[in-house]
């Protein structure tokens, strides 16, 4: 018996529809003796290059597309305007091939298409614009713009709008809209999707529709293909039913079936045949040739590239595992300022040669080791696979490349705005696409804190172009600048708990912990030497005034910008302060040092009550006595 293709084939890649992995599909299609195999993902090309590698380890032809939603076209907005995308709704989906042979056109116009459909959706994963594209956007990506020529192949099938209507009672709408999509597609792209029947329900081809487009195909001179729609790699999976890789002997029955029903013979039957076997072949990728498999990639110069970036930035940065011996592509930066180095790299190399990279939500601990050119790779086992969602989630590096690599990678949306590859990072390597790591690093944060208060202070810092990994650049500033280390530590720490630690690490060192003080205290935590006291000459760390418990952000920076302060009254009126944030200031003790009555006779109860009066007085009036209470000078 002649080896059948399956053409239109979604897993586990697409959450909710399919369930099996590439490895497992590979694995039952060569069982079977299939020259080839598709994968065709909803929405996206997330886990492409593993059915490339799944297929290379069992010499099987790899093809590739997408199973993609159509957007009704609106007729009140502008096609190209994304207000108006998706307003009318999702119209039906088609199955996109990428054709192959043609130097990676088919593959990068089918990237294009994909990232396309993404484009407009928005950062949010449930944006109100759906993933799809316009028929318009679609048929502007079929052809080469250098030759002319296909490099897609459209499969309109049951669940095109086309499919949909032959349900209907309307017998003229689904040649209408059959039309339609010979109108807007080039010559040679469509093909007509037939889905097998289930097993043993021999009136199934009429009853969904089948035989009509299958007649539908004849009668305008398109090819038909036979496909199961499948979502699983063996039968007996929980909501997968018929549509499971079926063995070549079974897609000849349903083709048998299908022409009987039709009332048509043998040579519509081979026609049908061929027709899928000769479009798995168009489709056919060529690895090295079309997707550039295996290629060498630039990593080393691309990571000296990102680094002059990080240095133009004024960011602290240091090489991911430094001290490892490892020759590493990746950075370590301040995670406070992550975002902004993501946008700046970006910036830099510009929208056609840079993306981000991100690893999947549910990614496996460890990457896999780099890929080999070409060659047969060893499969993962099964309970090795993750089981990994293909949204993108949190950036973890940057992907560079020629002005071309948008040719070469889908893209979508990220939380961050800039678009983000759809593949994982250690995928991305079988292109020749080795990611730049950059990760936020919490310790970075404590290092640019406390070298920024070492200097402040007078004395030698690290500087920015400082060598070796975060880890060795703290304990370099721990050794020399210890009170700036526990200051940057006490910036950084949220834990109250952990708080409470510090603290006491730094009644051991001997370092004094200075009050929160509405005239000295920054923003955050800052070295400072002691001016009396017991303590007085050394060096000691203020607490901030952003540490008091129910300051906004806004009220702390208009006490910074207003410092000096000669009265509560001037702090009251110099900051705009709220009578809450009066109080609050006040039971954190910050205007204890201010109150000159209170460094007399009053305490810091005093204080505390004193601020009723205080606080219910506009500026310019003078507050009474409280009865009972010690009369305190506020100005």
């Amino acid at each position: 018996m002649a080896p059948f293709t399956h053409l239109h084939v979604a897993g586990a890649f697409s959450p909710g529809h399919g369930t099996s992995w590439p490895e497992d599909f590979a694995e039952a299609a060569a069982t079977d003796g299939a020259p080839a195999l598709a994968v065709t993902d909803r929405n996206g090309l997330y886990g492409a290059l593993r059915h490339v590698r799944a297929c290379l380890g069992h010499g099987l032809g790899a093809i590739v597309g997408v199973d993609l939603a159509v957007l009704a076209e609106d007729p009140a907005h502008d096609g190209a305007c994304a207000p108006g995308r998706g307003g009318a709704g999702v119209s039906g989906r088609v199955v996109v091939l990428a054709r192959g042979g043609n130097g990676g056109a088919g593959w990068g116009a089918l990237c294009r298409l994909v990232s396309d459909a993404h484009a407009h959706t928005g950062r949010k994963p449930k944006g109100t614009v759906p993933v799809g594209v316009l028929r318009s956007e679609l048929a502007a990506r079929c052809l080469d713009p250098r030759t002319g020529r296909p490099v897609l192949t459209v499969l309109i099938g049951p669940d095109s709008d086309v499919g949909r209507a032959m349900l209907g009672s309307r017998f003229l709408r689904p040649r209408t809209l059959f039309r339609e999509w010979l109108e807007a597609l080039p010559q040679g792209v469509a093909a007509v999707e037939l889905v097998a029947p289930a097993d043993g329900e021999a009136e199934a081809p009429i009853a969904g529709g089948t035989v009509r487009m299958l007649r539908l195909a004849a009668e305008h001179g398109i090819p038909a293909v036979l496909t199961n729609a499948a979502r699983a790699a063996v039968p007996g999976g929980e909501g997968v039913g018929e549509s499971w890789l079926k063995p070549a002997g079974l897609m000849h029955d349903a083709a048998r079936r299908i022409i009987a029903a039709a009332g048509l013979g043998p040579g519509d039957l081979g026609n049908l045949l061929s027709n899928t076997e000769s479009i798995a072949g168009r489709c056919r990728l060529d690895p090295g040739a079309d997707l550039g498999w295996g290629a060498m990639g630039g990593a080393a110069a691309v990571a000296d590239d990102v680094a002059e970036a990080l240095k133009e930035l004024g960011v602290r940065f240091a090489p991911r595992d430094a001290g490892s011996g490892v020759a590493g592509h990746g950075f370590d930066v301040e995670a406070a300022q992550a975002e902004r180095v993501f946008r700046r790299v970006l910036e830099r190399f510009g929208p056609d040669r840079a993306v981000l990279a991100a690893a999947p939500q549910s990614a496996r601990a460890a990457a896999e080791p780099a890929p080999p050119a070409c060659g047969q790779p060893e499969l993962l086992a099964a309970a090795e696979r993750p089981a990994q969602e293909p949204v993108p989630a949190e950036p973890v590096g940057v992907v560079l490349g020629d002005a071309g690599l948008l040719d070469r990678v889908p893209v979508q949306p990220s939380r961050l705005g800039p678009p983000v590859a759809q593949f994982a990072p250690e995928d991305l390597a079988w292109l020749g696409l080795d990611p730049v790591g950059l990760r936020g690093s919490a310790m970075l944060d404590i290092v640019a804190h406390a070298d920024a208060e070492a200097r402040r202070m007078g004395g030698v810092g690290l500087g920015l172009e400082a060598a070796g990994a975060a880890d060795d650049q703290a304990r370099w500033l721990e050794e020399r600048h210890p009170e700036a280390f526990l200051a940057a530590r006490l910036e950084r720490c949220r834990d109250p708990r952990s708080q409470r630690d510090l603290r006491a690490e730094a009644d051991s060192l001997g370092i004094p912990l200075l009050p929160v003080d509405v005239a000295l205290s920054g923003a955050g935590h800052r070295v400072e030497r002691v001016t009396a006291g017991p303590a007085e000459g050394r060096l000691g760390v203020r607490l901030p005034l952003g540490g008091v418990p129910g300051l906004s952000r806004g009220d702390v920076g208009r006490l910074v910008a207003g410092q000096p302060y000669a009265s509560i009254a001037e702090v009251r009126d110099s900051a705009r302060l709220s009578p809450s944030a009066l109080r609050r200031l006040a039971d954190a003790g910050a205007l204890d040092a201010l109150h000159r009555a209170a460094a007399r006779a009053g305490t810091h109860a005093d204080v505390v009550a004193s601020l009723a009066g205080l606080a219910s007085t506009p500026p310019g009036r003078s507050a009474p006595p409280v009865a009972g209470q010690l009369t305190l000078e506020l100005a």
